[in-house]
């Protein structure tokens, strides 16, 4: 009689190649995602600011935060927008906020801003971080 199958040994040494690759392959996967996310975050603002830019053109003042801006908000990131006032001293302009929630917390790039002048920033534990994220 002729057995056919796999034995005990061979289905461990599959499942612990599975497991070496997926311990390879994961925190890999888990890196572009988070480029991903944060890419998506950088795009959300430069469209932010193109349009607080067109309604300052058009009427005057930026728009009062991130949802009267009217773009879709990353999940993966908490976006604010803050309008300033212009006075005497200053003119008008804004600052965009990017901070990132949940598992985008241990990406690089920290907390991102974008101002109303086109300055980008990127801080991570207090460190500039601004070449390796704009």
């Amino acid at each position: 009689m002729e057995n056919k199958g796999f034995t005990l040994i061979e289905l461990l040494i599959v499942i612990a190649i599975i497991g070496i690759l997926v311990a390879i392959a994961l925190p890999s996967y888990q890196a572009h995602v988070r480029k991903a996310n944060r890419i998506d975050v950088q795009l959300a603002m430069t469209k932010m600011s193109l349009v607080a830019e067109r309604q300052y053109a058009r009427q005057g003042d930026y728009p009062a935060d991130a949802a009267a801006t009217g773009v879709e908000l990353v999940d993966t990131y908490n976006t604010t927008f803050v309008p300033t006032v212009a006075t005497n001293l200053a003119p008008a302009s804004f600052i965009i906020t990017a901070t990132p929630s949940g598992g985008q917390g241990s990406d690089i790039c920290g907390v991102m801003t974008l101002i109303q002048t086109g300055k980008t920033t990127a801080t991570k534990g207090g460190s500039d971080v601004s070449d390796q994220c704009w």
